[in-house]
């Protein structure tokens, strides 16, 4: 159990983040793979599992997802819910604070998106 909780412990690094945030290539395909996602299915229902800094859940909200749901295990669902009210997403995003394994959805997701 320690393992995983040290696993978890690994990703509230801000410099983990930090260097995955400025990896421009790494973020446009993530972007355009989740806009491309939501043409296809409009009004979709997304999943982040491993959300972090919540980047991948406000394009997804941005580009049309009808609700996502951001979970993120670490103590960066608090930066996450943070970064989803600045960007006035809250009403379309929730941050779940919990292992993947661990919840349960009110609803279907029809994309799932994921760094893992």
């Amino acid at each position: 159990m320690d393992r995983e909780k040290d696993y978890f412990v690994a990703y509230e690094d801000l410099e983990v983040h930090s260097l995955m945030l400025r990896d421009k290539p790494r973020v446009d395909a993530y972007s355009q793979a989740l806009k491309r996602a939501l043409l296809y299915y409009p009004q979709a229902v997304v999943l982040d599992v491993g959300a972090g800094t919540g980047l991948l859940s406000c394009i997804a909200a941005k580009a049309g997802a009808k609700h996502v749901y951001a979970v993120e295990a670490s103590t960066m669902a608090l930066l996450c819910a943070a970064v989803v009210q600045r960007n006035a997403l809250s009403s379309r995003i929730s941050v779940m604070r919990s292992g993947v394994e661990q919840i349960s959805l009110p609803t279907k997701v029809d994309v799932i998106v994921s760094e893992w």
